[in-house]
């Protein structure tokens, strides 16, 4: 991994991959494919390492690619990211999200981040007992598609702790360029 260069753990590209391909079909997944970089094709088509850091841009380019080939727009990247976080806690990682209430996961949301991505930090406030505000920070190399990603992943993990009827408010960040996003969460 290049130092100082941001990078994505293979395990979120692995499930956001084969989340794309269960949501959208093969044709689409094959469709995709033709519209990335041959280093990350070739990588695709060998298997994410799910230990292995891969650089951000190619997080990027996956939800970019996924937009251009279905002509679909931010509710595609919500959609598959709901499908890949739901499919990586129920597996992997179900144990983090079986004895946590939504606030003791969101005071932990740095730790989780931090297993997922080189650059940036979460931080949690309470707001209440069914709400907290979040706010990312130093997430250098993202974008609007990357920021969608994450918060609806962190959705996901509110949902699968007990939340229900989770609502999200966006406060400030999380554009195209944006290092840092803030966000307030509901839930019943």
């Amino acid at each position: 991994m290049a130092a100082g260069l941001p990078h994505v753990k293979g395990l979120s590209l692995l499930f956001w991959w084969e989340s794309f391909g269960r949501l959208e079909g093969a044709a689409a997944a094959e469709a995709l494919l033709r519209e990335l970089p041959p280093e990350l094709v070739a990588t695709i088509r060998a298997g994410f390492q799910v230990h292995a850091w891969y650089p951000i841009e190619w997080f990027r380019a996956l939800c970019a690619g996924a937009r251009l080939v279905t002509g679909e727009g931010l509710g595609l990247i919500t959609r598959v990211a709901r499908t890949s976080a739901a499919s990586e806690f129920a597996g992997v990682h179900r144990v983090l999200v079986l004895f946590l209430s939504p606030q003791r996961l969101l005071r932990a949301a740095s730790r989780v981040f931090e297993r997922y991505y080189t650059e940036g930090q979460v931080t949690s406030t309470a707001r209440g007992k069914n709400g907290a505000e979040v706010r990312w920070s130093g997430c250098l190399g993202f974008d609007q598609n990357l920021w969608h990603d994450s918060w609806a992943a962190a959705v996901v993990l509110i949902e699968m702790c007990g939340g229900r009827d989770v609502l999200m408010e966006h406060m400030f960040g999380g554009q195209d360029g944006d290092a840092h996003a803030t966000v307030v969460f509901y839930w019943q």
